[in-house]
């Protein structure tokens, strides 16, 4: 932990100058704040910083003169190679894992392009628009991704800004996307990760790598959405970032569908450019990753909404039953569910017809202590010409998953029961 001081950070030659009035130690601080400070340099030569991404022109002091360290010069001399104007600012640097945003310096009008660009997309995600001052400032960078970044415990927290510089320089020719917010967040870091052979040898990150890797490819081979398949791969890519943040790799915590939404700024073309249709879209596609893996290392908790990295969940039984029910067809699946009330209601009588589910029942009138015949239909009516001799009630057990066929007027002695109303009784 390194204790809080003050730093100069020397951002870039204004213009050079000649012939300076001198300057007395009162107004050190008005300059300081203006701009208007002299250093004494020499000759400029290169250096690479991890921070940065490639070599920067850097001007080193002169040396100690005996009984003064001339870090800056105030007025009119002779420098022998160059004066130089620069622009300082004096920042704060925060003690290890805190937070401290060095603003880029951009002009006004930079700052309002990307304030007019963003707002366009504000209404999609939460808390954009209240922060929109903190986008513009970090833009293209999304601010979770430095909050995700100093929760994870692979990485030294100051590889933050090394990794952001690398990120910009890759698409710092690319042009702003106007059809979306165009903001990168920590998903992107792991592919990073993935190309990083000192973090792979991490058993963590490995076994991570492992599983995210079994994903990624049943997604890029069985998705059944292709529209949706970058989001899918978008999300598989965050979750595995977000795995890694965690205490244990098997905590049960995760990210939400407005998590991810808000934090990753997923956008795509929408019929309706609403905040829910896009977080309903979201879901879906997360339904349908959980559906194509059948349930393979990835979790949804009911109780917190959120979805995460399972790595012990090889197979999803509960998938599996889903998936065994989706391939059945209606009319299997109708004499299933009377199978099953069958053996709920511990009534074992013969069929009164062969081949056809129709069962003689007597009901007990209570007030004529008296018992009617008729007769218990797991169909529909269509099949009470085959019950004879006629009685006095027909009561059916309407198929809950076919098309049920019922005739427009209902007879007095005819009662039918649909799932609904079996549940309530």
């Amino acid at each position: 932990m390194n204790p809080t001081k003050n730093i100069v950070i020397q951002d870039m030659p204004r213009y050079l100058r000649n012939g300076f009035i001198q300057l007395n130690m009162k107004s050190v601080t008005d300059n300081i704040a203006n701009g208007n400070i002299i250093s004494e340099v020499g000759d400029p030569h290169l250096m690479e910083l991890d921070c940065i991404h490639g070599p920067i022109p850097v001007f080193d002091l002169r040396k100690p003169r005996k009984y003064k360290m001339p870090i800056h010069m105030f007025g009119k001399a002779w420098m022998r190679d160059a004066f130089s104007a620069l622009t300082p600012r004096v920042v704060s640097a925060p003690t290890t894992g805190t937070r401290r945003i060095i603003q880029p310096r951009v002009t006004p009008e930079q700052k309002a392009m990307v304030r007019e660009h963003l707002m366009l997309f504000c209404k999609f995600y939460s808390g954009m628009a209240e922060q929109i001052d903190e986008y513009v400032d970090l833009f293209p960078i999304h601010p979770a991704y430095i909050d995700t970044f100093q929760q994870m415990v692979i990485v030294e927290k100051r590889e933050v800004l090394k990794t952001i510089s690398q990120t910009i320089a890759g698409m710092i020719d690319q042009d702003v996307p106007q059809n979306e917010p165009g903001i990168v967040s920590y998903d992107s870091y792991w592919k990073r990760i993935k190309e990083d052979p000192a973090k792979r040898v991490d058993p963590s990150v490995a076994e991570v790598l492992r599983k995210s890797s079994v994903l990624e490819d049943i997604i890029q081979r069985s998705f059944t959405r292709p529209a949706y398949k970058p989001m899918a791969m978008k999300i598989i890519a965050a979750l595995s970032v977000h795995r890694l943040t965690t205490v244990t790799l098997d905590a049960k915590l995760g990210l939400t569908a407005q998590n991810l939404k808000d934090d990753l700024c997923i956008y795509t073309e929408m019929p309706v450019q609403e905040a829910e249709f896009l977080q309903s879209t979201v879901e879906t596609v997360l339904r349908e990753i959980i559906k194509t893996v059948s349930g393979q290392f990835i979790e949804y908790n009911k109780e917190n909404e959120q979805y995460y990295l399972d790595l012990k969940k090889d197979v999803d039984y509960d998938q599996k039953i889903e998936d065994r029910a989706g391939s059945l067809s209606d009319d299997r699946l109708d004499q299933y569910f009377y199978q099953l009330m069958w053996d709920c209601l511990d009534w074992h009588p013969q069929e009164y017809t062969t081949g056809h589910k129709i069962y003689q029942y007597n009901i007990n009138w209570l007030d004529k202590n008296y018992f009617r015949r008729g007769y218990l239909f797991m169909g529909t009516s269509a099949e009470r010409p085959t019950a004879q001799p006629p009685e006095d009630f027909y009561a059916y057990f309407l198929p809950p998953f076919s098309k049920s066929v019922v005739e427009s007027e209902q007879k007095e002695d005819e009662v039918y029961l649909g799932c609904s109303r079996m549940m309530h009784l």
